[in-house]
């Protein structure tokens, strides 16, 4: 919002609190506090833009058939491309082909997926574009089943764009387990 805007809403919640709430508020200075700084969050989670949030999220499941699972993630284009900067400098004068493979790359050194003692490999890699993002889907191969153990490492963005978070969510049996990886927390154990 605006100054101005701003000015007007908290102008006009303050005179609604003084009116409404006059015996209660003010007999009641740590209420009125409270109810400020309530309605200030709120105010700043209202307009607070869906962008300015720093993350990627990474999901993994079972296909309908085959001993393999499936990863889709869908990671922001810019800290994308700050992070390929940093590991690949010529990445912008490369082709798109040559930017796919680097991508492909940058990937699959950042995560590290183990499934029981196995460490797994990233195959059948396909990127789109949708926008802001960039959306990666894949095949994590040579699965053993039944799956009791996944242990994840994922450092993909967390070295380039401070204050960055990776989401990890695993849907296997019909279970989802979710995480959150910072540059504090890069690995986590699921375990079903």
């Amino acid at each position: 919002m605006e100054n101005q805007t701003k000015t007007q809403y908290l102008t006009t919640l303050d005179t609604f609190l003084a009116r409404n709430d006059s015996k209660t508020m003010n007999d009641k200075p740590l209420l009125r506090m409270k109810t400020y700084l309530m309605i200030s969050l709120l105010l700043v989670t209202l307009t607070a833009n869906a962008h300015d949030i720093r993350l990627a999220i990474f999901e993994i499941s079972e296909p309908s058939s085959g001993n393999h699972l499936l990863l889709n993630a869908s990671i922001d284009i810019e800290e994308l491309g700050r992070s390929l900067l940093e590991a690949y400098p010529d990445y912008i004068n490369s082709s798109t082909a040559e930017q796919e493979k680097k991508i492909i790359a940058y990937i699959t050194k950042n995560l590290q997926i183990t499934i029981g003692q196995q460490l797994t490999k990233i195959k059948n890699v396909s990127i789109n574009y949708d926008g802001e993002f960039v959306k990666v889907k894949a095949d994590i191969s040579d699965v053993t089943t039944p799956i009791r153990r996944i242990y994840i490492e994922n450092t993909c963005l967390i070295e380039s764009n401070r204050g960055h978070s990776n989401i990890i969510k695993c849907k296997l049996y019909g279970k989802l387990r979710s995480f959150r990886l910072t540059e504090d927390r890069i690995s986590t154990v699921i375990e079903y």
